[in-house]
């Protein structure tokens, strides 16, 4: 049997699906029919990196890009199969940990635009 490998390129800092914000948090748990306290949690949580990115909050405008977006669709999809969280953000880690190429920050905001 043939196996697929699936090389991942790091999406560059002006890609938009990274650089654009497209929802705001309450939005996006709208859609994703989540708790907005559950995704803002992900987003920000207290002595942990993040599980969603997202940009810094500056007044009512958008801060969920699109991969932030698909993030909380991953981690929604996962909480609602019953897998629990102690599970989940060791998982996330390890992958990210993984593949290291791949850009997860939106360029302007505070944090670094590269794993190590």
């Amino acid at each position: 049997m043939a196996t697929t490998r699936t090389a991942f390129a790091a999406l560059a800092p002006d890609d938009h699906r990274l650089s654009r914000p497209l929802f705001t948090l309450r939005e996006s748990a709208a859609y994703l029919d989540v708790p907005v306290s559950t995704l803002h949690l992900w987003a920000h949580p207290k002595g942990a990196e993040p599980l969603v990115t997202v940009f810094p909050r500056t007044g009512r405008s958008a801060t969920v890009p699109f991969v932030g977006f698909a993030e909380g669709f991953v981690l929604s999809a996962l909480r609602k199969a019953g897998v629990p969280m102690q599970r989940i953000r060791p998982a996330v880690t390890s992958s990210v940990r993984s593949s290291a190429s791949i850009t997860r920050w939106p360029p302007n905001a505070s944090t670094p635009t590269a794993r190590k």
